[in-house]
């Protein structure tokens, strides 16, 4: 075997195939930390030493990956691998140096969540689109390769795996086959990617198919989604495996090459790849910097603003004012004014079927519904969903309170960006306490007694029930 065959190419392979089993590790980590986490809390919280480490490793991987492609595309021009390898690197750089751009601009959420912050797994489908096209182009060259170096020896001649064969790029042309069966099956993903994401949209175009966007079938997708992401992940390992393990076995090349004086062009490095490169790994460090470093109080900075522009657990701008008028419709159809509760204190708690600390919360807040019931106390659910979700759910659970549907309602309530979130009203009409996030029941007991509580006519209404 000749060593000197394609080194820069041959490293790059391997490259790439130690990040995807690097990258692989880490997901089944993840995977089995967030399991452990679901299944005992406690020893979830135990184990968040794994969190930064697979971080760590993860960056490590993809830094791999992008090494390998990069000393891919020094592959001969003649291949035509170059122009693929360069697509992947600037992708990458695209995906890694699009939220640094977001934190360092101070840029909203909707930036970093909107179309091109989600586009996450789209632009892994499209990379896997390139990557098994970069490599069905090597090995159609290769096949090439073989047929030139067969035609100049004039003997019998071998496959990798030592049997004579007719076609001497037959091995090769099976590889690339493999290929474009893989450029095909990850096309068909992103396909159905884009499709799923919007019909589980509010964009939804199909109005017979709105129950995409319930939770159970957005779950179902997102499983499907990922079985078939990890079915893809596996035929590009398998690709990437076939091709090195065909490049270090061909000894027909090995000879070619001695025969010919070295015929095949050398290797090297084109300027468009390197530009790509470098702004690929630069963007992979500079996320994984800003993520550690700029990300954190960008966050803190923008939740302040979702809940009202206060900090968690301060004091809100709602606090101290009075209710507006309101007129609810319960699922049962009764109608539910605020005014006709005067004298009593009323929580108001908007919530939703699809969102878990909503649903966490239930239990503690139906026990504060029960006890309240006896003591002149009002507990009303209010959520934006269609009545028939609402009373499905809630046909499944022990929820002793009144449940509204409804949505648009008047300030300050026209402007919840958060929930779930509860206030509390005393007997007056007056915003006593909001609590935003899931609640536990000592914390409802507690604001529930404040609220009670006579206010002082020179006081403000003291906040500091929360936890």
């Amino acid at each position: 075997m000749n060593d000197r065959f394609l080194p820069l190419t041959r490293r790059g392979l391997r490259c790439f195939r130690s990040g995807i089993g690097l990258a692989a590790l880490c997901m089944l980590t993840g995977g089995i930390q967030q399991y452990v986490t679901l299944l005992s809390p406690g020893a979830g919280l135990s184990l968040r030493w794994l969190q930064p480490v697979v971080a760590s490793m993860s960056v490590v991987a993809s830094g791999l990956m992008l090494v390998g492609v990069l000393f891919m595309t020094a592959c001969p021009a003649e291949a035509g691998v170059a122009r693929w390898g360069i697509g992947i690197l600037a992708l990458s750089a695209l995906a890694s140096l699009w939220p640094v751009v977001v934190y360092a601009a101070d840029l909203p959420f909707g930036a970093l969540t909107g179309p091109l912050g989600n586009a996450g797994i789209g632009l892994t489908a499209i990379q896997t689109v390139l990557l098994a096209g970069m490599l069905g182009a090597l090995c159609r060259w290769m096949a090439s390769v073989e047929r030139r170096a067969a035609a100049c020896s004039g003997s019998a001649l071998h496959s990798p795996e030592g049997a004579i064969e007719t076609d001497p790029g037959a091995v090769w042309e099976t590889l690339a086959g493999s290929c474009q069966r893989l450029v095909h099956g990850a096309t068909t993903f992103l396909v159905a990617l884009v499709i799923v994401a919007l019909l589980a949209s509010p964009f939804n175009p199909v109005p017979s198919l709105q129950p995409m966007r319930q939770p159970l079938l957005a779950i179902l997708g997102g499983f499907a989604v990922l079985l078939w992401g990890i079915v893809l992940l596996l035929r590009v390992v398998g690709a990437v495996w076939g091709v090195d393990r065909a490049i270090r076995r061909s000894a027909r090349l090995a000879a070619g090459e001695e025969r010919n004086g070295g015929g095949v062009a050398a290797e090297r490095f084109g300027s468009a790849g390197m530009v790509a490169g470098a702004l690929a790994l630069g963007g992979l460090v500079a996320n994984h910097w800003a993520e550690q470093v700029i990300a954190p109080g960008w966050v803190d900075r923008h939740i302040k603003e979702i809940v009202g522009n206060r900090p968690l657990g301060g004091r809100s701008a709602a606090i101290g004012q009075a209710a507006p008028a309101m007129t609810m419709k319960t699922i049962d159809g009764e109608t539910v004014r605020l005014e006709d509760l005067a004298g009593k204190v009323v929580v108001l708690n908007f919530w939703a079927t699809w969102c878990p600390p909503c649903v966490a919360e239930i239990p503690d807040l139906a026990r504060l519904a029960k006890e309240v019931n006896q003591e002149g106390g009002v507990v009303i659910g209010i959520s934006d969903e269609d009545v028939d979700t609402i009373r499905s759910f809630v046909a499944s659970r022990d929820m002793p309170y009144a449940i509204v549907a409804g949505s648009d309602w008047p300030a300050p309530f026209e402007s919840i960006r958060a929930i779930p979130v509860t206030y509390f009203l005393d007997g007056a009409g007056t915003i006593r306490e909001e609590l935003v996030g899931g609640s536990s029941y000592e914390v409802f007991r507690r604001a529930f007694d404040a609220a009670k509580a006579p206010l002082s006519p020179l006081a403000d209404p003291a906040p500091g029930v929360l936890p």
